[in-house]
C-alpha cells in the first residue's frame, strides 16, 4: 500500500501550484521545451492525493503550462531560470561558482573502470 501524503500537505501544495507564473526563457536561439506531450505524461500518472513535480533545466511551454494552471493541476513546476535565480540569491553566481558547488557537494571518483576481459 502506498503511503499518502497528509491532506493538509496536498492542500497547500495545491495552493502554492496556482500561485506560480510562467518563466519565459532569456536570450535567443533555438529551445528544447517541456511540451504539451510531456507534461500530459505527468498529469496521467497523478493518482488520487498525489501531487506532480516537473523539474527542468530548460523551460516550460506557454501553452503546456496554461493548461496545467487552468485544469487546476497539483504540479509543481521548476524552470531553468527559476534554478539559476536560486543558485544565484545564494551567492553562486558564476558557472566556477557552481561547478565548485556541485564538485564540493557531489564528487565523482575519477579512476580507471576495470572492464573483466572474455575468454574463450
Amino acid at each position: 500500500m502506498e503511503d499518502a501524503i497528509p491532506s493538509d500537505l496536498t492542500a497547500l501544495v495545491c495552493h502554492w501550484t496556482r500561485l506560480g507564473r510562467f518563466r519565459p526563457c532569456i536570450g535567443e536561439g533555438p529551445l528544447n521545451t517541456v511540451g504539451v506531450k510531456d507534461v500530459a505524461r505527468l498529469i496521467s500518472r497523478i493518482r488520487n492525493r498525489q501531487f506532480g513535480a516537473l523539474v527542468t533545466t530548460s523551460v516550460v511551454a506557454r501553452q503546456a503550462y496554461q493548461e496545467v494552471r487552468a485544469d487546476d493541476h497539483p504540479i509543481v513546476i521548476i524552470s531553468g531560470r527559476d534554478i539559476a535565480e536560486i543558485l544565484i540569491s545564494r551567492g553562486f553566481q558564476s558557472c566556477e561558482l557552481v561547478r565548485g558547488l556541485l564538485k564540493d557537494k557531489f564528487p565523482i571518483a575519477l579512476r580507471p573502470v576495470d572492464i573483466p576481459s572474455r575468454t574463450a
